[in-house]
């Protein structure tokens, strides 16, 4: 039952353009503001992508400390390397997600001089 639900969401938001009425695309190019909000938010990545790498780092070198001090305390140690292998890879997922964002505004930036060319 579980996966007919699924699929029926998955059919709606991938037919939603028969289903949504657009009133019209104006024709102008982005401003300066749209680029300075792109701009903090680059930077916002920058700093959360910086937290889950230091949060990992630690959480890892702590599953270190605890396998070298007691053989009895391995197992601890281990999940304690493998929750910071976990934060390590949402590190490495916010990272392509702030290259994806950048290669986006530069793509805004270009068509936006493309525009004023031709405008």
């Amino acid at each position: 039952m579980l996966e007919f639900i699924v699929l029926g969401i998955w059919i709606l938001i991938y037919f939603k353009k028969y289903f949504v009425k657009f009133k019209g695309v104006k024709m102008s190019c982005a401003d300066n503001n749209i680029i300075e909000k792109r701009r903090t938010f680059s930077i916002l990545f920058w700093i959360i992508f910086f937290v889950f790498i230091g949060m990992s780092a630690y959480i890892i070198y702590n599953g270190f400390i605890l396998i070298n001090i007691d053989n009895d305390k391995i197992d601890r140690g281990l999940g304690f390397i493998s929750i910071g292998l976990g934060l390590l890879s949402v590190g490495g997922i916010i990272y392509s997600i702030k290259s994806s964002f950048d290669n986006n505004t530069k793509m805004i930036r270009d068509e936006n001089a493309k525009f004023q060319r031709k405008f």
